[in-house]
């Protein structure tokens, strides 16, 4: 029974490798959903987190002739989000607005003595629900974010493995929006 199992999975990957229309709408059926829950997971809302799955999808359907098989689509489709994400956020940090109107705005923050007085809150509320962390967590928020250190390094440097960092981070992150939510009404 395993021979028909391996040849039904082997007809599904040629049928994608080769982009067949009813195979690629059947994977977009499958993971759409997914894909767009997760993109809000990481950030992402509205729009954003529109733009970013289909950029997923037009990726997957660049590369999928590539694509070996040896791991589920649904992970591999994952995979590409995660790298996608990473470099929108990127790009919108190198991208700075010239418009005049946005200009204005801050300008007129900055002059606001309500709006310093918040934010400076703002900030004592940040630091102070960082300080609840657990130690490590802490510390690898701190390197993270902070320092704008890379993953490989950062878990040489705390001791644990990348993947176990990714778990202290997404732990950290957790907390911090619990720790900020009543701030940010």
């Amino acid at each position: 029974m395993q021979p028909e199992a391996d040849s039904l999975h082997t007809i599904a990957l040629e049928d994608l490798r080769r982009r067949d229309p009813a195979a690629v709408a059947a994977q977009y059926t499958a993971h759409r959903e997914v894909l767009e829950r997760l993109a809000r997971r990481v950030g992402f809302v509205g729009a954003e987190a529109d733009e970013l799955v289909q950029s997923v999808w037009a990726t997957f359907l660049e590369i999928v002739p590539r694509f070996e098989g040896r791991s589920q689509v649904r992970t591999f489709l994952f995979g590409i989000l995660r790298r996608k994400a990473s470099e929108a956020r990127r790009a919108s940090v190198r991208t700075v607005s010239t418009d005049p109107n946005v200009l204005d705005e801050t300008t007129d923050e900055l002059r606001d003595p309500h709006a310093s007085l918040s934010s400076a809150e703002l900030g004592q509320a940040v630091k102070g629900c960082v300080e609840q962390l657990p130690q490590v967590q802490r510390r690898a928020v701190e390197m993270k974010m902070l320092e704008e250190r890379d993953s490989e390094s950062l878990g040489r440097e705390l001791g644990v493995t990348t993947n176990y960092l990714g778990v202290l981070l997404h732990r950290a992150r957790a907390h911090l929006r619990h720790c900020l939510t009543p701030h940010m009404a």
